[in-house]
């Protein structure tokens, strides 16, 4: 259960990361965010015993960027949401949980960016 929270904040993280790319290369293509997940993916399945603390601190300097540029429309989490769902569903082990977790998240996110 320890390891399994850091596995969703990389998916946090990962999910921040997309959405600067989104916001400063609008030409990016789909196949471009799939290699990046599937690249943190490797990492997570491989390297379990990365600290949470190093996942925090990544997570804050992304958010701050995410809250910089607030200007971000729905429909960008939505196809991130979308994408990200895809290439997990291929993964097996990775449970429902995992869904939920980032659909309560990126809402919770969205709440806090039209806030500010």
């Amino acid at each position: 259960m320890q390891y399994y929270f850091v596995e969703l904040q990389v998916y946090k993280f990962l999910l921040f990361v997309v959405l600067h790319i989104v916001m400063t290369y609008h030409f990016v293509e789909v196949q471009v965010y799939k290699f990046l997940l599937f690249v943190v993916l490797h990492i997570v399945m491989t390297y379990h015993f990365v600290e949470l603390q190093v996942y925090k601190f990544l997570l804050f300097v992304v958010l701050h960027i995410v809250m910089t540029y607030h200007f971000v429309e729905v429909l960008v989490y939505k196809f991130l949401l979308f994408d990200l769902l895809h290439i997990v569903n291929i993964i097996p082990f990775f449970g429902r949980q995992v869904y939920i977790f980032l659909l309560f998240d990126l809402l919770h996110i969205e709440m806090h960016i039209h806030v500010i």
